[in-house]
């Protein structure tokens, strides 16, 4: 049963300021937008964001979920935890998304019963007009993006408020203790918060949340569950025509990792000539180029495309198709992440972890550097220099495999507890979101 919060005490001046503020910056908006659609980030959902384009839900009794996330990797989190629920209970859901980047994920992958929205301006009028649209009985925000007006006016509504994944920062608490009555009001509200380490939950409390309502349940953040493994990879591999062969994946590979990583391959073969190399350039424009750089390297490649209609792998296989990357890291049996071996950030280890087997990847790993930290820390796969120390790792993990295994254990309890955390997670808003 969702626990309705109690009328919001009054903010004082700086909500009234801040308030007023909004609503000066909305009804400008409001004013100027045919210019302001012109503007590529300005005008991305401008009338969705100003409350004038509102999502609209059937009528049917089930009840009604809102959930908001910032950007991508928010939005991958509440997109695994809406599925994790329709498991469970039939409701109609809505997810509004801050970030253009965030809104065009979330609308390409969500479910029939799920509409998305870009996140009101946090003005009053846009606010109100997008709750009474939508309805909720309850209100979810994915880590911690606290709007004091979209906080103020769900609270008047008598509508329930939920923190998953939640995280605070030393700084941001700091930040937060700063702003006095006004965050800490905001904060206190929330009926459950769910949070990721007990630091997370000592910061929430320092800010108001009372510790009863607490749930310390980890990071949901890369949790994607396979199911039945062994089958599912089974099917890909037949997919490919990879018939009991040893196969090397490069996901999302960029400028200038190929040519490091043609050396690696080509020591497996001398290691045992079966061996299969899924290439998976991180942008298809690339596809030309790396094709010549493979062939000129004297190995025969073939796009993955015309493999599948033949039922024959070449060599190397050349990922010419989008959105498949995730499920092709089952069918291989070493796995490399790309990005990382050349300055570009790093790309999402987890989608290999999620399979039960160790995951590679090179120093360069900023924009992911948190599930590096886990894996590294939970043994579950391997950092490397540069393209030598791969080839050296490769060479000695065939020769005597007990580590890679170790490691493939590593990732499959991992794997296991990621899942495990978004079971609590849905345990939790069900508990507020059942009547």
């Amino acid at each position: 049963m969702t626990i309705r919060p109690e009328s919001p005490r009054t903010r004082g001046p700086a909500y009234l300021v801040y308030s007023l503020l909004l609503t000066f910056a909305w009804a400008l908006l409001w004013l100027l937008r045919p210019l302001a659609r012109r503007h590529p980030r300005l005008g991305y959902g401008l009338d969705q964001r100003l409350g004038l384009d509102r999502p609209e839900l059937g009528d049917d009794g089930r009840p009604r979920l809102w959930m908001h996330a910032a950007s991508v990797g928010e939005v991958q989190v509440a997109l695994t935890l809406i599925t994790t629920l329709r498991k469970r209970f039939d409701f109609q859901a809505v997810l509004t998304v801050t970030s253009p980047q965030g809104h065009r994920l979330a609308r390409d992958r969500v479910d029939a019963d799920t509409r998305v929205t870009m996140a009101p301006l946090d003005a009053p009028r846009p606010v109100r007009r997008l709750i009474a649209a939508v309805r909720p009985d309850l209100f979810v925000v994915v880590e911690t993006e606290l709007w004091p007006v979209l906080l103020t006016e769900l609270g008047r509504a008598g509508i329930g408020k939920a923190v998953v994944n939640g995280r605070l920062s030393a700084r941001s608490t700091g930040r937060y203790q700063r702003m006095g009555r006004l965050m800490r009001s905001l904060v206190a509200e929330f009926d459950r918060v769910s949070v990721i380490s007990e630091a997370d939950a000592h910061r929430f409390r320092r800010l108001g949340v009372a510790p009863e309502r607490i749930r310390i349940h980890g990071n949901a953040k890369y949790a994607a569950p396979v199911g039945d493994r062994a089958a599912t990879r089974e099917t890909i591999r037949k997919d490919l025509g990879l018939a009991g062969q040893p196969a090397f994946i490069s996901g999302s590979t960029r400028s200038g990792e190929e040519e490091i990583l043609i050396p690696v391959f080509q020591r497996l073969v001398r290691m045992n000539p079966d061996w299969h190399w899924i290439v998976a350039p991180r942008h298809l424009r690339r596809l030309d180029l790396v094709e010549g750089l493979l062939t000129k390297a004297g190995l025969n490649t073939a796009r993955l495309s015309r493999c599948r209609r033949e039922r024959r792998p070449a060599r190397v296989i050349l990922v010419d198709t989008m959105g498949e990357l995730s499920d092709l890291y089952g069918a291989a049996d070493l796995h490399f992440c790309g990005g990382s071996l050349v300055n570009r950030g790093g790309h999402n280890i987890m989608e290999v972890v999620r399979w039960g087997m160790p995951v590679y990847f090179g120093p360069f790993m900023e924009d992911f550097q948190d599930a590096a930290d886990m894996v590294l820390a939970a043994g579950a796969g391997f950092q490397v220099r540069d393209g030598e120390e791969l080839a050296r790792l490769f060479a000695r993990q065939q020769a005597n495999p007990e580590q890679y295994h170790r490691a493939g254990r590593a990732a499959a309890d991992l794997s296991r507890t990621l899942a495990r955390t978004v079971d609590d997670q849905a345990d939790m808003v069900l508990g507020l979101l059942r009547p």
